[in-house]
């Protein structure tokens, strides 16, 4: 496959676990949403976590980085990935007075990675 494929397919993931993470950041704070919604929710975040992982090994695979996983800023990315993952447990298990800090956390989380991946500082 090639480098654009890869590419698109990180990217495109990106915005689907962005997007269900805030639905359901939403629906863990108040929104209310039927069950089947939620689950399903569930579901598509797990998927979008595993193609967001296929799509950036492919795209190390394809750009001929040699070294990356000794590297900061991969290192980093996925720290943040395994985050994100862990991001259904953590709202369940929030008090109602530390959602806004969960909520910046991972605003925060989302553009430290987006800065590592621009700017690779280490």
């Amino acid at each position: 496959m090639s480098y654009i494929f890869y590419k698109w397919l990180h990217l495109s993931s990106l915005f689907i676990m962005v997007l269900t993470t805030g639905l359901l950041m939403s629906s863990a704070f108040g929104q209310a949403f039927a069950e089947t919604a939620r689950k399903t929710l569930a579901k598509l975040h797990g998927f979008s976590l595993i193609a967001v992982l296929f799509g950036g090994f492919g795209l190390l695979a394809r750009a001929n980085i040699d070294g990356a996983f000794g590297k900061g800023w991969f290192l980093f990315k996925l720290f943040a990935w395994l985050l994100f993952g862990m991001l259904p447990l953590f709202m369940k298990k929030t008090p109602k007075e530390h959602q806004r800090k969960l909520l910046l956390f991972y605003s925060f989380l989302l553009f430290a990675t987006v800065f590592m991946v621009l700017n690779k500082p280490f």
